[in-house]
């Protein structure tokens, strides 16, 4: 059960940078050096705290991809957020709405993570129609690049142009449906590591959402390698389900090997193909 929550695990880490690829304007770079690079970056994420991997992942598609930074930086920034605004639906379908986690966490909580979840996606999805409207208006004006402009007001441009490009390609709900599909097996992995110890709970896909969520929480500011934002959100969430600090503690090592293991046999392989292209 274990192999079969890793296989899972590390086809989902693949969808991710598939759909890397697909949000991307074409010429394309190629599809296998998008996705090494995209795993590259994301085995060098779980060490870097403050969403280091993306800034990371953008500097490595324009290196080895030939990405303008901005057209990378979109790239990254749509793929991240469709990745948040999917896992936020989860999260309200599994959760938020759900009487029995009402019981568990309490109206105050439950509200508060409610209205923190709801104020995210709304400025996200504001910020993306800004850039998408303003590359649009740059489009229809022909904004000629003439050596004047200073590099930060081409980037700028760029950046509102690819933006334009990538939200009007009209493929918004294949993006959604790719994005569930990863969330689902991210889920469904952990999920799977309660079954391996036999912990039986009443709503394991709710449990796994929340502990999600407050581990993305502490991963803004620590390092996903370093196991302590999600051993805290476990440790909280096993005490309200009354479920012991050995269980707790055991399934916090499980997670951790479930978050690194894939990464690792999915990193390391593409940072060698990497290396051998240049």
């Amino acid at each position: 059960m274990l192999l079969l929550s890793l296989t899972i695990k590390s086809i989902g880490l693949i969808i991710r940078e598939v759909r890397l690829w697909i949000i991307l304007d074409s010429p394309r770079p190629s599809f296998s050096s998008t996705v090494y690079v995209g795993l590259a970056a994301g085995l060098m994420h779980t060490f870097l705290p403050f969403r280091g991997g993306d800034i990371l992942s953008i500097a490595m598609l324009n290196q080895y991809c030939g990405l303008k930074t901005s057209q990378a930086s979109v790239a990254v920034g749509i793929c991240a957020f469709f990745e948040m605004l999917v896992f936020g639906v989860f999260l309200f379908l599994l959760v938020l709405i759900q009487p029995y986690w009402y019981t568990i966490l309490g109206e105050s909580l439950i509200q508060q993570t409610l209205s923190s979840t709801s104020f995210i996606i709304v400025i996200g999805i504001i910020g993306i129609t800004i850039f998408a409207i303003l590359g649009r208006k740059q489009e229809t004006q022909e904004i000629e690049k003439t050596k004047e402009s200073s590099p930060i007001q081409i980037f700028f441009q760029q950046l509102f142009s690819y933006t334009h490009k990538a939200i009007a390609r009209k493929k918004l709900i294949f993006q959604l449906s790719i994005s569930s599909l990863e969330i689902i097996m991210m889920i469904s992995s952990f999920v799977l590591a309660l079954h391996a110890m036999g912990i039986a709970i009443e709503d394991p896909f709710g449990t796994i959402s929340i502990i999600l969520g407050f581990s993305a929480i502490a991963a803004v500011a620590l390092p996903p390698s370093y196991g302590a934002g999600p051993g805290a959100a476990i440790a909280f969430v096993f005490s309200l389900l009354h479920l012991s600090d050995e269980q707790a503690l055991t399934y916090a090592a499980l997670w951790w090997l479930l978050s690194q293991i894939p990464t690792l046999i999915t990193g390391l392989p593409s940072f060698w193909m990497i290396r051998k292209r240049e």
